[in-house]
């Protein structure tokens, strides 16, 4: 069954969340893990793209946007698709994809503004509600 891990920090910032969502990610594709971002938008795409190109002058994160060959381990889209092949989403949506099964692992961030934290509790109680398997992280940002 999907393993999903919630990452609870105290950022009350979008950058610094995304942020953090670039270090998990980087950690994952050095262990060999294929990842999708799964964004909310074209445009929070387009951001997550620019911000693993410079998150970190010392980092390099192969990775292509949706919709170009998926020959790269990470990608970046805001709609899955059955061409995606990867084995750990990362989701910065504000719902749960229908395919979250497909996935090995999900990556949920618990938001840095009211909304964003409200919409990661459905998220948890969704995930709760039928049986998967749910860990929290606390990381400290600030």
């Amino acid at each position: 069954m999907t393993r999903v891990d919630f990452y609870i920090h105290d950022s009350l910032s979008q950058l610094a969340q995304n942020i953090l969502m670039c270090r998990i990610t980087e950690k994952a594709w050095k262990k060999n893990h294929e990842v999708f971002i799964r964004c909310a938008s074209e445009k929070s795409v387009k951001e997550m793209d620019d911000l693993l190109w410079g998150f970190s002058a010392e980092s390099f994160v192969p990775h292509q946007c949706q919709g170009e060959n998926h020959a790269a381990p990470v990608i970046i889209g805001d709609r899955l698709s059955e061409a995606i092949k990867s084995d750990l989403l990362v989701n910065l949506g504000e719902d749960v994809p229908t395919s979250v099964s497909k996935f090995q692992r999900v990556i949920e961030p618990t938001g840095y503004d009211e909304g964003s934290r409200e919409s990661a509790r459905a998220r948890y109680k969704y995930y709760q509600d039928r049986g998967f398997p749910i860990f929290t992280h606390k990381i400290t940002l600030s």
